[in-house]
């Protein structure tokens, strides 16, 4: 997997910043299918992946928070997508590269083609099981408190990569869960310590999204994932500080049964840590509905611009999310632009995140100034790193100042100069580095054959090779050499009339 080194984002100053300071806009949207049955995005069966996404960046979207289930987390290297209903989930003509890989490998495929377009990653554990509900705490008797940890370890460590930028630790708490109890078996806010400190372990640059619960002290019911009104008096403290996001969901009537306007309560739940300068941002993860919620779409948007928490994810990409609607007819294709013309003035610049591509092509990135090399050791490897990567980076970026071939960092599996506005990163598989091996091994027999045969032709050894029609050469009867000569030459010119 694709990293760089000094990307990272902080929650401080009630916003999101990057590692320089710079205030981070997200302009994002859910797109959900790897927490269903399918164990898969869903869509695949109507939409190439690389274009919905080349789609949704140009509608200013920068970030995916992507579902999953912890029964996949669990077996990530097992899984395979499942067809439901008879119905296939992956149309492999519209989705080749998709051919042949299990479910882990397509959200890898998902997560390197988002880098390759600065579009970053929420990983959201969305509910335990792919066929079941939205379950009420973050475990149950079978997948216990330890087993969600170990799914969680298991997507931290195989997703450790630059624009992955943060964990949705649970979604939706709801029932009995409570906040600032003491309670083991139930307090969500302790449950969101331990494992943000576990996941830190692994990689301390994730941010940890934490959401509200359902209903606060019994008396004060809201949308599932809603209530942060504990964070007051029992914030959320991580051994790592500025990595703590407050993620509330949010929706009207139609969807939740609160009211379409709940200006009040939407100050009361969540909204007072920004205005109050808690600290830490708030990301509203998820809001949105069908028609008969725009009402509530339209209050909401304005009370996001004028309360200055405007971060977002959307519910959702697709659309078949039921009264939620999503951002695409059930086409696959065309926009809902009434939707997206709502939702424009909540973020009018999203952050402009690097462009790091994936390992898909040799088609290099030219965006950046610095050129990197990276090659492993090994014959192939040397053969690439020597005729294909440093030519082609020198033929490319010869006029940077910043270029330097000696630094090299070997960072990935494939092979295939990309930039991410300040590197470009070759990066390695064995297979193709010996199918360049092999080809470019070719190449060089077949020109030291043409240069063999070219100075023996000087040499007068050779005269004309003929491979056009089989025509038999006789032998002529005159033993003149000037004749020979002459019959010879005009024969193999008769052969291309």
């Amino acid at each position: 997997m694709l990293q760089n080194d000094n990307f990272q984002l902080f929650s401080r100053n009630s916003q999101l910043e990057d590692q320089n300071g710079v205030k981070v806009n997200i302009k994002g949207y859910n797109y959900f299918g790897f927490e269903t049955q399918v164990a898969v995005v869903h869509g695949l069966w109507s939409r190439n992946l690389e274009s919905l996404l080349d789609q949704t960046y140009s509608e200013g979207f920068n970030a995916i928070r992507i579902p999953f289930s912890c029964e996949l987390a669990l077996n990530l290297t097992q899984r395979q997508p499942v067809n439901e209903k008879n119905q296939f989930v992956i149309d492999y003509e519209l989705n080749p590269k998709l051919k042949g890989l299990s479910s882990a490998e397509i959200l890898d495929y998902l997560i390197n083609a988002a880098a390759a377009r600065g579009i970053v990653i929420l990983l959201d554990m969305h509910r335990l099981y792919g066929a079941g509900n939205i379950d009420p705490l973050w475990y149950d008797s079978n997948l216990t408190e330890n087993k969600v940890i170990q799914g969680w370890q298991n997507m931290v460590q195989r997703y450790n990569q630059w624009n992955v930028i943060g964990v949705d630790i649970k979604n939706e708490p709801h029932d009995e869960v409570t906040w600032g109890t003491g309670n083991i078996s139930s307090d969500f806010n302790l449950y969101c310590q331990r494992t943000g400190d576990i996941i830190h372990q692994i990689n301390p640059k994730l941010l940890i999204f934490v959401e509200g619960i359902h209903k606060w002290k019994n008396w004060d019911y809201s949308c599932w994932g809603e209530s942060l009104q504990g964070v007051l008096e029992n914030p959320v403290t991580l051994k790592i500080p500025d990595k703590v996001v407050y993620s509330p969901h949010v929706y009207g009537m139609a969807v939740s049964g609160m009211p379409n306007n709940d200006t009040e309560n939407w100050e009361s739940r969540f909204g007072y840590i920004v205005t109050q300068k808690l600290g830490p941002a708030v990301v509203i993860g998820e809001w949105g509905g069908d028609v008969a919620d725009y009402q509530f779409i339209q209050n909401f948007a304005q009370w996001m611009i004028l309360n200055k928490i405007t971060d977002n994810f959307h519910w959702a990409l697709n659309p078949n999310t039921g009264q939620a609607e999503g951002l695409l007819y059930s086409d696959w294709i065309t926009l809902i632009r009434d939707k997206l013309e709502i939702i424009k003035p909540v973020i009018t610049q999203p952050f402009v995140f690097p462009h790091i591509a994936t390992c898909s092509s040799l088609i290099p990135f030219m965006n950046g100034t610095q050129c990197q090399l990276s090659c492993s050791s090994g014959y192939y490897s040397i053969i690439f790193s020597v005729f294909i990567c440093q030519p082609m980076c020198t033929l490319y970026y010869k006029n940077s100042t910043n270029t330097n071939l000696k630094q090299c960092v070997a960072k990935c599996p494939d092979a295939a100069p990309f930039l991410d506005g300040n590197h470009c990163v070759v990066k390695q598989q064995n297979k193709t580095i010996i199918i360049i091996g092999v080809s470019f091994g070719v190449l060089i027999l077949s020109l030291t054959i043409i240069f063999v045969y070219i100075i023996k032709k000087k040499k007068g050894k050779v005269i004309k090779l003929v491979y056009a029609k089989p025509h038999a050469i006789q032998k002529p009867k005159c033993n003149n050499k000037k004749m020979l000569k002459h019959n010879i030459i005009q024969l193999s010119a008769n052969q291309y009339m």
